[in-house]
Protein backbone atom coordinates (compact mmCIF):
# COMPACT_ATOMS: atom_id res chain seq x y z
CA UNK A 1 0.00 0.00 0.00
CA UNK A 2 1.62 3.25 -0.81
CA UNK A 3 0.33 7.05 -0.87
CA UNK A 4 -0.28 8.85 -4.06
CA UNK A 5 2.39 12.10 -4.20
CA UNK A 6 -0.42 13.86 -5.72
CA UNK A 7 -4.36 15.20 -5.21
CA UNK A 8 -6.61 12.52 -5.41
CA UNK A 9 -7.77 15.05 -8.25
CA UNK A 10 -5.39 14.44 -10.40
CA UNK A 11 -5.32 10.56 -9.41
CA UNK A 12 -8.92 10.47 -10.62
CA UNK A 13 -9.62 12.84 -13.64
CA UNK A 14 -13.12 12.61 -13.65
CA UNK A 15 -13.70 15.59 -11.21
CA UNK A 16 -14.30 19.22 -12.34
CA UNK A 17 -11.25 20.36 -11.69
CA UNK A 18 -8.12 19.69 -14.48
CA UNK A 19 -5.46 16.73 -13.11
CA UNK A 20 -2.41 18.45 -11.39
CA UNK A 21 -0.29 15.56 -12.56
CA UNK A 22 -0.91 14.03 -15.86
CA UNK A 23 1.42 11.23 -14.93
CA UNK A 24 -1.27 9.97 -12.17
CA UNK A 25 -4.21 10.75 -14.72
CA UNK A 26 -1.86 8.63 -17.35
CA UNK A 27 -1.92 5.88 -14.08
CA UNK A 28 -5.55 5.67 -14.06
CA UNK A 29 -6.15 5.54 -17.55
CA UNK A 30 -3.60 2.20 -17.88
CA UNK A 31 -5.15 0.76 -14.84
CA UNK A 32 -8.50 1.08 -16.53
CA UNK A 33 -6.58 -0.83 -19.69
CA UNK A 34 -5.25 -3.55 -18.41
CA UNK A 35 -8.58 -4.23 -16.25
CA UNK A 36 -9.80 -7.67 -17.72
CA UNK A 37 -13.05 -8.28 -16.38
CA UNK A 38 -14.44 -5.31 -13.70
CA UNK A 39 -14.10 -1.64 -12.93
CA UNK A 40 -16.22 -0.78 -9.74
CA UNK A 41 -15.90 3.07 -9.05
CA UNK A 42 -17.76 5.05 -6.28
CA UNK A 43 -18.29 8.86 -6.34
CA UNK A 44 -19.54 11.21 -3.27
CA UNK A 45 -21.00 14.47 -5.02
CA UNK A 46 -18.94 16.49 -6.98
CA UNK A 47 -19.17 19.68 -8.86
CA UNK A 48 -19.38 18.08 -12.78
CA UNK A 49 -18.66 19.22 -15.93
CA UNK A 50 -19.69 18.08 -19.28
CA UNK A 51 -16.06 17.34 -20.21
CA UNK A 52 -14.90 15.17 -17.27
CA UNK A 53 -17.62 12.90 -17.72
CA UNK A 54 -17.14 12.68 -21.45
CA UNK A 55 -13.71 11.91 -20.24
CA UNK A 56 -14.56 8.94 -18.06
CA UNK A 57 -17.08 7.81 -21.02
CA UNK A 58 -14.81 7.43 -23.26
CA UNK A 59 -12.70 5.32 -20.81
CA UNK A 60 -15.27 3.57 -20.42
CA UNK A 61 -16.81 2.60 -23.43
CA UNK A 62 -12.93 1.04 -24.34
CA UNK A 63 -13.52 -0.96 -21.32
CA UNK A 64 -16.78 -2.38 -21.52
CA UNK A 65 -15.73 -2.93 -25.84
CA UNK A 66 -13.15 -5.67 -24.39
CA UNK A 67 -16.39 -7.43 -22.17
CA UNK A 68 -15.25 -5.74 -18.71
CA UNK A 69 -18.03 -5.02 -16.46
CA UNK A 70 -18.11 -1.25 -15.71
CA UNK A 71 -19.98 -0.31 -12.09
CA UNK A 72 -20.41 3.23 -10.94
CA UNK A 73 -21.75 4.14 -7.59
CA UNK A 74 -23.19 7.93 -7.32
CA UNK A 75 -24.21 9.84 -4.44
CA UNK A 76 -27.88 10.75 -5.13
CA UNK A 77 -27.79 14.24 -4.51
CA UNK A 78 -25.26 14.06 -7.97
CA UNK A 79 -28.32 13.73 -10.03
CA UNK A 80 -30.44 16.15 -8.67
CA UNK A 81 -27.40 18.22 -11.08
CA UNK A 82 -28.07 18.38 -14.79
CA UNK A 83 -25.16 17.84 -16.01
CA UNK A 84 -24.67 14.40 -14.01
CA UNK A 85 -28.46 13.40 -14.83
CA UNK A 86 -28.59 14.28 -18.37
CA UNK A 87 -25.58 11.73 -18.84
CA UNK A 88 -27.26 8.75 -17.06
CA UNK A 89 -29.45 7.72 -20.45
CA UNK A 90 -25.35 7.71 -22.17
CA UNK A 91 -24.10 5.61 -19.70
CA UNK A 92 -26.78 3.11 -19.32
CA UNK A 93 -26.94 2.95 -23.61
CA UNK A 94 -23.55 2.55 -23.29
CA UNK A 95 -23.57 -0.91 -21.03
CA UNK A 96 -22.31 1.02 -17.81
CA UNK A 97 -23.75 -0.03 -14.83
CA UNK A 98 -24.95 2.84 -12.81
CA UNK A 99 -26.76 3.59 -8.78
CA UNK A 100 -26.95 6.42 -6.47
CA UNK A 101 -26.99 6.24 -2.95
CA UNK A 102 -28.17 8.75 -0.54
CA UNK A 103 -24.58 8.69 1.19
CA UNK A 104 -21.21 7.39 -0.49
CA UNK A 105 -18.66 8.23 1.94
CA UNK A 106 -14.81 8.56 -0.39
CA UNK A 107 -13.94 8.13 -3.36
CA UNK A 108 -12.92 5.04 -4.82
CA UNK A 109 -11.97 2.57 -7.55
CA UNK A 110 -11.36 -0.86 -7.87
CA UNK A 111 -9.93 -2.72 -10.54
CA UNK A 112 -10.01 -6.53 -11.10
CA UNK A 113 -10.47 -6.87 -7.42
CA UNK A 114 -6.80 -6.43 -7.46
CA UNK A 115 -5.85 -2.89 -7.54
CA UNK A 116 -7.52 -0.12 -5.58
CA UNK A 117 -7.47 3.37 -5.23
CA UNK A 118 -9.06 4.84 -2.14
CA UNK A 119 -9.05 9.08 -0.93
CA UNK A 120 -6.94 9.22 1.76
CA UNK A 121 -8.88 11.88 3.58
CA UNK A 122 -12.81 11.74 2.30
CA UNK A 123 -13.15 15.13 4.26
CA UNK A 124 -10.55 16.87 1.92
CA UNK A 125 -9.78 15.79 -1.71
CA UNK A 126 -6.08 17.28 -1.69
CA UNK A 127 -5.18 14.86 0.93
CA UNK A 128 -4.01 12.19 -1.53
CA UNK A 129 -4.93 8.61 -2.47
CA UNK A 130 -3.98 5.40 -0.82
CA UNK A 131 -2.96 2.56 -3.91
CA UNK A 132 -3.26 -0.67 -2.85
CA UNK A 133 -2.39 -3.93 -4.56
CA UNK A 134 -3.34 -7.49 -3.96
CA UNK A 135 -4.23 -9.56 -0.40
CA UNK A 136 -7.28 -9.51 1.57
CA UNK A 137 -7.52 -5.45 1.81
CA UNK A 138 -8.99 -5.40 -1.59
CA UNK A 139 -11.28 -7.94 -1.70
CA UNK A 140 -12.55 -6.56 1.58
CA UNK A 141 -13.42 -3.11 0.06
CA UNK A 142 -14.64 -5.30 -3.18
CA UNK A 143 -16.82 -6.44 -0.59
CA UNK A 144 -18.11 -3.63 0.55
CA UNK A 145 -18.39 -1.87 -2.24
CA UNK A 146 -20.71 -4.45 -3.12
CA UNK A 147 -22.82 -3.85 -0.19
CA UNK A 148 -23.51 -0.29 -0.69
CA UNK A 149 -24.42 -1.81 -4.26
CA UNK A 150 -26.57 -3.87 -3.13
CA UNK A 151 -28.78 -1.03 -1.03
CA UNK A 152 -28.91 1.71 -3.58
CA UNK A 153 -31.01 2.79 -6.10
CA UNK A 154 -31.46 2.75 -10.08
CA UNK A 155 -30.94 6.28 -11.36
CA UNK A 156 -34.48 6.02 -12.33
CA UNK A 157 -35.57 5.96 -9.02
CA UNK A 158 -34.04 9.27 -7.98
CA UNK A 159 -36.03 11.99 -7.66
CA UNK A 160 -34.79 15.47 -9.22
CA UNK A 161 -34.78 17.29 -5.85
CA UNK A 162 -31.33 16.83 -4.37
CA UNK A 163 -32.93 15.80 -0.87
CA UNK A 164 -35.85 15.66 1.36
CA UNK A 165 -34.97 19.08 2.24
CA UNK A 166 -37.73 20.61 -0.33
CA UNK A 167 -40.71 18.39 1.54
CA UNK A 168 -43.07 20.27 3.84
CA UNK A 169 -43.52 18.30 6.87
CA UNK A 170 -47.50 17.51 5.84
CA UNK A 171 -45.73 15.81 2.67
CA UNK A 172 -43.62 13.96 4.83
CA UNK A 173 -46.64 13.23 7.18
CA UNK A 174 -48.66 12.28 4.01
CA UNK A 175 -45.64 10.45 2.55
CA UNK A 176 -44.55 7.91 6.30
CA UNK A 177 -48.55 6.96 5.76
CA UNK A 178 -48.44 6.04 2.15
CA UNK A 179 -45.19 3.81 2.83
CA UNK A 180 -47.02 1.67 5.47
CA UNK A 181 -50.37 1.46 2.66
CA UNK A 182 -53.10 3.83 4.39
CA UNK A 183 -56.01 4.97 2.63
CA UNK A 184 -56.99 8.31 2.10
CA UNK A 185 -59.58 8.26 4.83
CA UNK A 186 -56.98 6.98 7.37
CA UNK A 187 -54.76 9.74 6.24
CA UNK A 188 -57.59 12.27 6.61
CA UNK A 189 -57.89 11.45 10.03
CA UNK A 190 -54.72 11.16 11.35
CA UNK A 191 -53.73 14.55 9.92
CA UNK A 192 -56.97 16.27 10.58
CA UNK A 193 -57.09 17.43 6.58
CA UNK A 194 -59.86 16.56 4.00
CA UNK A 195 -59.53 13.96 1.88
CA UNK A 196 -59.53 16.24 -0.85
CA UNK A 197 -55.85 17.78 0.49
CA UNK A 198 -54.74 14.31 0.88
CA UNK A 199 -55.38 13.51 -2.66
CA UNK A 200 -53.77 16.67 -3.91
CA UNK A 201 -51.00 16.50 -1.42
CA UNK A 202 -50.38 12.49 -2.11
CA UNK A 203 -50.13 13.44 -5.92
CA UNK A 204 -47.30 16.47 -5.33
CA UNK A 205 -45.12 14.00 -3.40
CA UNK A 206 -45.83 11.09 -5.94
CA UNK A 207 -44.56 13.48 -9.31
CA UNK A 208 -41.79 15.04 -6.75
CA UNK A 209 -40.08 11.28 -6.42
CA UNK A 210 -41.26 10.05 -10.07
CA UNK A 211 -43.70 7.53 -8.47
CA UNK A 212 -46.92 6.25 -10.60
CA UNK A 213 -48.43 5.24 -7.88
CA UNK A 214 -49.10 6.25 -3.55
CA UNK A 215 -47.64 3.43 -2.46
CA UNK A 216 -44.37 3.30 -4.99
CA UNK A 217 -44.08 6.87 -3.80
CA UNK A 218 -44.01 6.14 -0.07
CA UNK A 219 -41.32 2.96 -0.49
CA UNK A 220 -39.01 5.42 -3.06
CA UNK A 221 -39.05 7.68 -0.28
CA UNK A 222 -38.17 5.10 2.48
CA UNK A 223 -35.60 3.97 0.52
CA UNK A 224 -33.84 7.56 -0.31
CA UNK A 225 -33.92 8.17 3.20
CA UNK A 226 -36.22 10.71 2.80
CA UNK A 227 -38.32 9.52 6.14
CA UNK A 228 -35.29 8.70 8.40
Amino acid sequence: MRRATASWTAWWSSTSRPPRSPGLARRITELSEQAGHEILSMHPAADWTPASLTEGLERSERALARGVRVRALHAQSSFAQPVPRGFVDRWTRQGREVRAAPVVPTRMLIYDRHTAGVQADPADLDSGALVIRGGGMVRSLASLYDNCWMAASEPKDVPGSSDAGALTEQQRAVLRLLAVGAKDSALARTLGVSTRTVTRVAGEVSTLLGATSRFQAGVRATRLGWLD
